[in-house]
C-alpha cells in the first residue's frame, strides 16, 4: 500500500517471500537516502525476520513511513530502480544457516537448478506457448523452453545433474515429470527460502516467469542464467510491466522468446542486445521505458557517448 501524500511513502509489507524481498530492499534504499530508520508491518516480513540475520528487528516504532520525494514511484520491481543495488542486496540477504540446503554441498560446476512455476489460475491460451493477450501475467514456460536449454548444454558436454524446485502442489505437473523423465532431473524442493537460496548459488539457473525467478536472477551468483520472455507484448507481470523487469546489463543472462516463430517470435539463446534490437512490441517498450518516476539515491548516469560522429546509447 502506497500513500504519496505529504511527501512520504507508507508501505505495508505484504505478499509472499520474494515480494517481501523487493519491498524490503526498496524501503532500505529509500531510508538510506533519507537518513531515517524503517518501521515495518505486515506478514510479508516474516520470511526476512526468520532467514536473513543481517536484517535486525527491534520492538516498538510507529507505522512504516519513509520520508522521500513525492515523485518517487512505487516499490514495484523495476530494474531501473534496483540496478545499482545488487551488491547491497546480496550482502543484506545473506542467509541464515537454516537456508543452507544439503543439496548445496552436492552442486558441481556443470549442475543446473530449475525453478518451475505454474500459477494457481491458468488462462487458456490461443497457442501452445501461452501467449494470452492481456491475460499473459499467468504465463507458464513450455517444456520446450527447458528442454532446448538442457539439450544444448548436453550437446556441449556441459550438463551435469539437473535439480528442480517448485511449490509442493506442482510436484506432479506434466512439465516437471517430462523434465524428470528426459534428463533424470531430481526434485529437491524444501522451504521457499531454501529453494530461493539454492537457486541463487546454482552454477546454472533456469527460471520461469514471476517474482520468485526474477529475484533469484537479480541476486544470483550463477555463471549462466536463462529466463523466458514474451516479445509480442510488454505487459504481463502482476507486479509491473514486463519491460520494466528486463535486465539489460548482465551478460550471464540468456533470454528465450516463448512466442512461436509462426506468431512472430524471435527464438531462443538471445543476448539482451539481441532482444533490444529485435523490433518487437517488447523491445520497443524497453527502449521507450523511463526511470523518471523513480527516485535514485545512488546512481552513476551515462547519458551518451560518441562513435565516429554518431551518438549511441550504451545499452549493453
Amino acid at each position: 500500500d502506497i500513500d504519496r501524500s505529504n511527501g512520504t511513502h507508507v508501505i505495508n509489507f505484504r505478499g509472499r517471500m520474494s515480494n517481501g524481498v523487493i519491498e524490503y530492499l526498496y524501503t532500505r534504499v529509500a531510508a538510506d537516502a533519507a537518513g531515517v530508520g524503517i518501521s515495518a508491518t505486515g506478514n510479508g516480513l516474516d520470511h526476512l525476520k526468520l532467514f536473513y540475520p543481517n536484517i535486525e528487528f527491534q520492538a516498538g516504532g510507529e507505522r512504516t513511513v519513509v520520508p522521500t520525494n513525492k515523485k518517487c514511484g512505487p516499490h514495484f520491481q523495476s530494474y531501473a530502480f534496483f540496478r545499482t543495488e545488487r551488491c547491497l542486496a546480496q550482502c543484506i540477504l545473506a542467509p541464515a544457516e537454516s537456508l543452507v540446503s544439503p543439496v548445496m554441498f552436492q552442486l558441481k560446476p556443470k549442475d543446473v537448478v530449475i525453478h518451475f512455476r505454474r500459477p494457481f489460475f491458468q488462462f487458456l491460451g490461443k497457442n501452445p506457448h501461452g501467449i494470452r493477450r492481456h491475460t499473459a501475467w499467468h504465463t507458464t514456460p513450455t517444456y520446450e523452453y527447458f528442454a532446448n536449454i538442457l539439450l544444448r548444454m548436453k550437446a556441449k558436454g556441459e550438463l551435469g545433474e539437473v535439480y528442480i524446485v517448485a511449490e509442493p502442489h506442482q510436484r506432479e505437473d506434466e512439465i516437471v515429470e517430462q523434465i524428470e523423465a528426459a534428463f533424470g532431473a531430481k526434485w529437491v524442493s524444501g522451504l521457499p527460502n531454501q529453494d530461493h537460496y539454492l537457486s541463487r548459488v546454482a552454477p546454472t539457473f533456469i527460471g520461469s516467469f514471476g517474482t520468485f525467478s526474477w529475484t533469484i536472477a537479480y541476486l544470483s551468483q550463477a555463471k549462466a542464467i536463462h529466463l523466458p520472455i514474451v516479445t509480442n507484448m510488454s505487459y504481463g507481470s502482476t507486479w509491473n510491466w514486463w519491460d520494466a523487469l528486463f535486465i539489460e546489463d548482465d551478460p550471464r543472462i540468456t533470454y528465450h522468446d516463448e512466442v512461436l516463430r509462426d506468431w512472430g517470435g524471435i527464438g531462443g539463446f538471445l543476448t539482451a542486445a539481441d532482444v533490444i534490437a529485435s523490433d518487437t512490441v517488447y523491445s520497443r517498450s524497453i527502449l521507450n521505458r523511463t526511470d523518471g518516476d523513480f527516485c535514485h539515491p545512488r546512481r552513476d548516469k551515462v547519458l551518451m557517448y560518441k562513435v565516429r560522429g554518431q551518438s549511441q546509447y550504451p545499452r549493453q
